[in-house]
């Protein structure tokens, strides 16, 4: 995801706030065609801001010299391979997770206050309603220009196997090439 977002330089300071549009609502000030010597509209936006917040993730784990100087792989290397796995699953947790921020200590999950849709048709075929759904309620909210879908490994491997109702598997390229 780190390739589709704003890269955000914090310059020591512990937050940043960036501009972002408001929701245009449903009667936004649009471009018209205009004939020679036509008034032009004027446009508007409403804009807002977010804040966002430096936040720390941690960990120690002990090591004694002994073990550090006698060990064969070199346990600093295997404590570190293991620290690092720890990370990714726990900020993939975090990160999808529907959990509220703790100022000054976490940042809230991307599910925090979204209300999860109604499960939809099993197979092929719900895959596609529940695409449409959520393009649909993205493009409504004048969002949905450039989506990208974060789906657990084992259900992004299951779509791959789906079968249309002609017996083709429409999206098993898609799962190869890690896009849907």
């Amino acid at each position: 995801l780190a390739s589709y977002s704003m890269q955000l330089d914090f310059a020591g300071a512990g937050s940043v706030v960036i501009p972002r549009m408001n929701d245009i609502g449903t009667t936004p000030t649009e471009p018209a065609w205009v004939g020679e010597g036509g008034v032009i509209p004027i446009q508007s936006f409403s804009l807002g801001s977010a804040t966002i917040n430096r936040y720390k993730l941690a960990s120690i784990v002990p090591l004694t010299m002994e073990l550090a100087e006698m060990s064969t792989p070199a346990a600093l290397g295997v404590f570190e391979s293991a620290m690092q796995e720890a990370y990714v699953q726990m900020l993939d947790k975090a990160f999808l997770s529907s959990t509220g921020s703790v100022p000054g200590v976490r940042p809230a999950g991307l599910l925090n206050g979204v209300t999860p849709g109604a499960a939809g048709a099993a197979g092929y075929a719900g895959v596609l309603a529940d695409m449409r759904t959520l393009i649909g309620a993205l493009t409504s909210k004048g969002l949905g220009e450039r989506p990208v879908l974060v789906l657990n490994s084992e259900d992004f491997q299951a779509i791959g196997f789906l079968a249309n109702p002609l017996g083709q598997m429409p999206f098993q390229s898609d799962v190869s090439t890690s896009t849907l």
